[in-house]
């Protein structure tokens, strides 16, 4: 899918999209993602803010400032994945698997980490006040 900033998919069923899509700056606010195969898929600047990401396989996504606030994306596969300058906060990652991910200059407010492994994940310059870390695995997580 190619998509520009005036495409709103808010409230679509998406979950069946196969690898490689393209949101580049667009709305999916709300949308079911369930499951979704976006494996090296590019949505950088998307607003994902409230989507339901559960399980979603996006190994390798480029997400470089997208809005994710509120989100669910437990359970996701998000391993090498570029998270900078996204906004997170409030997101619910429990039990995802972030290992080596680029969130530099993510903002991490209150988003809920728990069980999720973040080994040689990439946390440089961001904001993280009240982030929940209980049982996730951080080991040679960068921080600085």
């Amino acid at each position: 899918l190619k998509a520009g900033k005036a495409l709103d998919m808010r409230h679509r069923d998406l979950a069946a999209l196969e690898g490689s899509a393209r949101f580049l700056g667009a709305s999916t606010c709300g949308a079911d993602l369930r499951r979704a195969r976006l494996r090296c898929g590019r949505l950088e600047g998307a607003d994902l803010s409230g989507s339901d990401l559960f399980g979603a396989s996006a190994a390798a996504a480029r997400l470089q400032h997208a809005n994710l606030e509120g989100a669910s994306l437990r359970n996701a596969e998000l391993q090498t994945a570029t998270l900078m300058g996204a906004k997170l906060g409030f997101a619910d990652f429990r039990g995802a698997s972030l290992r080596a991910a680029e969130l530099e200059g993510a903002s991490l407010g209150s988003t809920d980490f728990s069980g999720a492994d973040m080994s040689n994940a990439s946390f440089k310059s961001t904001d993280g006040k009240g982030v929940l870390l209980h049982g996730a695995n951080l080991r040679s997580a960068k921080f600085c």
